[in-house]
């Protein structure tokens, strides 16, 4: 494989890894880009320690994905594994997220296949599913890819086993679990109303045999205690109001020194007051576990509130485009692409009405995966004239 001139290593990796599946190539072919495996994606990581695996150098092969989990982006809490990418220039490719991490679980599985990321990286190809598949027939391609290597090392094909779900000391469902339904077989159960009991429900998931059992829960319900806990599923909202307090400076500019207007934020604790008038900035801070697409938050607003704002519209905050409505009852803020991570959300309101006041949380979800979804503290105002 020569270098040629404005071609790039990604490109040239995933070459590289195509002839090495008939051994149609060799280190000194690949010395160049397994050398310079650093300066690559992450994308280009995971295919030239496959590549080089593949043509029996096992060690290089070990190095190259030790570099990969080194900088893979994990979440102890969650138990996922991504990666943050830095990328410059314009959109390239190679950059698609669900496919690194595709790529990087094959490479795992593949050379270390007992690193726990492994564990991490399948988990994350699960959550950022969209129904049943990925974004593109091309990611849902290599995440199947991918996963299926890991339930192969896991011999998850060919299960033998019986499940039993029992809630609260009750026997829900019992499964059988054979290779001819390892894809196709659910256990489901629902519960509503009287069937749930107050306070902890334990849930008790037994088998026997040889399979592995993945399971989750979910609960919905309502609450009518005065003050709501914030609650969250991948993502988590956490709501701050400011009091703004103006204050004028002097900013020298190329037409001279002019007098601009600026803001001191005070945080407003529970029980505090505001006049009449006042400026308050809503915060809201939004914490995502992984990638998603087409969220909406809601914001309450205050009855003894209105916006600064009048026009709903497209508005650039925070590194993100935000479409905002501004309705009667409340602020809604769409966003296209919510990245994993933490992004804030603000807009200004005056207070006008006199009185006390319950805000009601904060509400974020996805609109095509509903599992998605959060709610803030509730909060209380006061304003005086």
């Amino acid at each position: 494989m020569n270098k040629k001139q404005g071609t790039s290593r990604e490109v040239r990796s995933f070459l590289g890894y195509s002839l090495s599946l008939d051994k149609k190539v060799k280190y000194k072919d690949l010395k160049d880009l397994y050398e310079h495996r650093e300066s690559m994606s992450h994308y280009g990581q995971a295919l030239i320690a496959l590549a080089v695996h593949n043509i029996g150098e096992k060690d290089k092969a070990k190095e190259a994905v030790g570099n990969l989990i080194d900088v893979a982006w994990v979440d102890k809490k969650n138990k996922t594994a991504s990666f943050k990418f830095t990328q410059k220039g314009w959109w390239r490719w190679w950059n698609n997220r669900v496919e690194t991490v595709s790529w990087a679980l094959r490479a795992v599985m593949t050379v270390e296949p007992s690193h726990k990321l492994g564990d991490y990286f399948a988990k994350w190809l699960m959550l950022n599913r969209q129904g049943n598949h990925w974004y593109s027939t091309k990611d849902t391609s290599f995440a199947l890819y991918g996963l299926t290597l890991y339930m192969g090392h896991y011999k998850e094909l060919s299960p033998d086993c019986s499940v039993t779900i029992s809630v609260d000391g009750n026997e829900k469902k019992k499964l059988k679990f054979t290779k001819q339904n390892a894809l196709t077989g659910e256990g489901v159960v629902f519960m509503r109303g009287k069937e749930i009991s107050d306070g902890e429900i334990e849930v008790l998931i037994e088998s026997k045999g040889k399979c592995s059992v993945y399971a989750n829960g979910f609960a919905t319900f309502f609450t009518k205690e005065p003050k709501i806990k914030g609650a969250g599923n991948e993502i988590f909202i956490e709501r701050t109001y400011y009091k703004l307090k103006e204050k004028k400076k002097k900013v020298k500019t190329y037409r001279g020194v002019i007098t601009k207007l600026d803001y001191e934020r005070i945080p407003l604790k529970e029980g505090d007051e505001v006049k009449s008038g006042e400026l308050i900035e809503v915060k809201i801070m939004v914490e995502s576990k992984n990638d998603y697409e087409y969220l909406v938050f809601e914001d309450f607003k205050p009855a003894g509130c209105e916006p600064t704002a009048l026009k709903s519209g497209g508005i650039f905050e925070n590194g993100t485009w935000i479409n905002r409505e501004m309705r009667d009852e409340k602020v809604v803020n769409f966003l296209y692409n919510l990245p994993q991570g933490k992004q804030a959300i603000t807009y200004k309101m005056r207070a006008e009405i006199p009185g006390k006041f319950r805000i009601l949380p904060h509400k974020g979800y996805a609109m095509y995966a509903p599992r998605v979804r959060a709610i803030s503290d509730s909060a209380d105002l006061s304003i005086t004239d």
